[in-house]
């Protein structure tokens, strides 16, 4: 079984082992994750973000970032390129440049017949806060963000690859959004029943 896991930066994944996840599959960590959690796969498409992670950090992933970034910053690091159209954009949030690191990061994540895609941090929603574990770093805005786009864009992954679970995993109490809910390959668990499956 092809188990791949993306790790998000909500607060809801602090003080989680997640060291332990690249015993179990490939492992795609978003911005100052990919720095702090061993992982196969770096994604930052802010183009401070990657210029701050290849100047003061020696990376052990595969980076990737928007393709006007790669040719921009020269470095002995090699930055691959995520597409610039992700699929024909129906709508403003289906324009790449819309696009964060963390969706971009699970959309990656399924590619080439991903059977599960395990999303870690991924808390959507915010209680007027910047949820962020990184939130007080550089390149973060404190501000909170609006999960609408994330929202829109997770669904139009889940609907893209029909043959992929996509779970998320969450407190007991955490809401799924409406516009998931009648998605047969979407699902959500706990953080314990997530290490009771790979124990």
């Amino acid at each position: 079984m092809d188990i791949r896991f993306v790790i998000g930066n909500g607060i809801s994944r602090k003080k989680q082992p997640l060291k332990k996840l690249k015993e179990h599959g490939k492992v795609y960590a978003c911005n100052y994750a990919a720095v702090d959690i061993p992982c196969d796969h770096g994604i930052a498409v802010d183009r401070a973000m990657i210029f701050d992670l290849l100047s003061q950090y020696r990376l052990d992933c595969r980076l990737w970032s928007r393709k006007k970034w790669c040719n921009t910053l020269a470095h002995s690091t090699t930055i691959y390129s995520l597409p610039d159209q992700i699929y024909p954009p129906q709508s403003r949030w289906d324009r790449e440049k819309h696009w964060g690191s963390g969706t971009h990061a699970v959309w990656k994540a399924a590619q080439n017949d991903a059977d599960i895609v395990v999303m870690l941090g991924f808390d959507i929603w915010n209680k007027g806060t910047n949820n962020n574990i990184y939130a007080n770093r550089d390149h973060y805005s404190t501000d909170p963000v609006d999960p609408r786009c994330w929202i829109y864009q997770l669904q139009q992954t889940f609907l893209k690859y029909p043959n992929t679970s996509f779970v998320n995993i969450q407190g007991a109490r955490w809401k799924v959004p409406e516009e998931w809910q009648h998605l047969e390959n979407f699902s959500k668990d706990t953080y314990k029943n997530l290490w009771e499956w790979l124990t």
